[in-house]
């Protein structure tokens, strides 16, 4: 989108041009140092400018939220575009001047470095908003930018992952390293099948309560044994949350309702001397199966689908089904089982065939009981109860966990492992206590946030409760602000490795962001209690 592309270019020419300030500061106290005062003070003339850069930069941010169409948008970008360019060249021509008798250093290369990026980032934008000009229906070919991506296909190689895997991989690795993550791959996918999800193996927490959750401990003739039970009925996440409050209640009654509807529905007869077998077997088979998935569905750990709980009532009570002969039946499934058994009143003859249609009855009100429940659920409790929350947050905090293994992959596809990424650093701000820039390095970040997700936000919960929520939220906002800087930072300083500036790391990152929101929404969600 046009006004995307405005925004993130005049944010990255602001960040830019802080920098730059921040460089020449540090440049001419170097300077002054070494015994040159006047050039100090040339030097601080030329950050004055470049903060001046700076402010227009973030005014232009805002302003290109107001742009209402896409005509106005393109020459609003074109024309202060072409505005920044004409004072950056002013400001190099004054840096040239003023920095040409210091002689060069690291400093001075540091701000060459940061005028030469806020040009090519200005220029890039400027042939990008011109082509997006050229044509009517929206965005023009660009070439330069196909070139480019033609580039990075041919310097980087293709990620590829196999069917049924937990990640990508890099292609063309050696055979060893390709078959150990195979097997990694299929261990991981096997465990996921078996406990429902993928915890992590360095968190023995998350570990056990998953097996717990999924097993069933016996003693049966002095032997313990473990039984499977299939993740989707009642379960507890690592942070204690499970089906609770309300719709535990409501699967409490669904799951009794079940289990006395079974019998009944086994045991009823037909009242019509017609009946077909088969279609009386059909029947009686999928009002079962459709009524145990209702069950199911009810005791879903975070809280049961609302789209699924309403087709299966609906399948169960109110569809129209194809009968015998193509003939449509209403009122569901259990419809269609009242016409195939001939369960109707004009049917009974004696006292017998009367109990086998108030059996009939009682099946059916079974079901529409628990309708009522669930409808009362829905507008009352739906969402409320604590223990759908913390797994909702847990399932959050896993992807979250598993995002940051993704940009780790992401950086590696690169050519950025990790011993490159222990010393690339990005600009965090300025230090409060200091006044001097604050930064960070990449995998302080991703560590960081890999602990957060996996140890520290779990522990507060299980710790603290509802209590613990403000650090998690307040963590979590830190963390997102940290990769809102990152993601801006790859693409306008250019000291990080030119790796990071490719779209497959980006995306990564900026789903990681999204996910990070949903943990601090999550949280607050948690946090709040709910009113009766």
């Amino acid at each position: 989108m046009i006004y995307d592309s405005l925004e993130s270019t005049f944010r990255a020419v602001e960040v830019l041009s802080r920098s730059l300030v921040q460089a020449l500061q540090q440049y001419g106290k170097a300077v002054d140092a070494a015994g040159h005062p006047q050039g100090q003070r040339l030097l601080v003339d030329v950050a004055g400018d470049a903060n001046g850069l700076g402010d227009v930069a973030a005014q232009l941010v805002a302003d290109s939220m107001d742009q209402t169409d896409l005509a106005s948008a393109i020459q609003f970008g074109i024309t202060n575009v072409q505005i920044l360019l004409d004072d950056l060249d002013d400001l190099r021509d004054a840096f040239d001047l003023n920095a040409g008798p210091l002689g060069t250093s690291g400093d001075r290369s540091r701000s060459e470095q940061l005028l030469d990026r806020l040009a090519q980032v200005l220029r890039q934008a400027r042939q990008d908003f011109e082509e997006t000009g050229t044509s009517p229906e929206g965005t023009a070919v660009n070439l330069a930018r196909v070139r480019s991506t033609v580039d990075d296909l041919a310097a980087y190689p293709v990620l590829t992952s196999e069917s049924g895997g937990a990640g990508g991989s890099i292609s063309g690795g050696a055979g060893g390293t390709a078959t150990a993550g195979t097997v990694q791959r299929t261990v991981d996918l096997a465990i996921r099948q078996v406990l429902g999800r993928l915890p992590k193996y360095t968190d023995p927490k998350a570990f056990t309560a998953a097996l717990t959750a999924t097993f069933d401990l016996q003693t049966q003739q002095g032997h313990t044994l473990a039984v499977w039970r299939p993740r989707g009925f009642v379960g507890q996440t690592e942070l204690g949350g499970s089906v609770s409050g309300a719709q535990a209640s409501l699967y409490a009654r669904a799951a009794d309702a079940l289990s006395a509807a079974i019998p009944v529905l086994h045991g009823l007869t037909p009242l019509r001397p017609d009946a077909d077998v088969q279609e009386m077997d059909a029947a009686r088979a999928v009002v079962e199966s459709q009524f145990q998935a209702l069950v199911a569905e009810l005791g879903t750990p975070g809280g049961p689908r609302t789209e699924r709980v309403d087709s299966l009532f609906r399948a169960l009570l109110e569809d129209d089904v194809v009968g015998i002969d193509n003939v449509p039946v209403d009122r569901g499934m259990v419809g269609y089982l009242e016409a195939v058994f001939g369960l109707e009143q004009g049917q009974v003859n004696t006292i017998e065939e009367e109990q086998v249609y108030s059996n009939f009855l009682l099946l059916r009100d079974y079901i529409t009981m628990l309708q009522a429940s669930w409808d009362e659920f829905q507008r009352t409790f739906a969402g409320r109860d604590l223990g759908t929350r913390l797994v909702l947050l847990s399932n959050a905090l896993q992807v979250v966990a598993e995002a940051v293994d993704e940009v780790s992959a992401s950086l590696d596809s690169v050519f950025v492992g990790s011993a490159e990424r222990t010393v690339a650093r990005f600009t965090t701000g300025v230090d409060p206590r200091t006044g001097l820039p604050a930064s960070m390095l990449v995998s302080e970040l991703l560590t960081w946030i890999s602990s957060f997700a996996a140890q520290e936000a779990p522990e507060l919960v299980q710790s603290a409760g509802r209590r613990g929520m403000g650090p998690v939220q307040s963590t979590g906002n830190q963390l997102i602000e940290l990769v809102a800087r990152l993601i801006t930072a790859i693409t306008a300083d250019p000291g990080l490795p030119a790796g990071m500036r490719h779209p497959r790391v980006r995306h990564p990152l900026e789903e990681l962001r999204t996910y990070l929101s949903q943990v601090v929404q999550l949280a607050a969600d948690v946090r709040t209690v709910p009113t009766p």
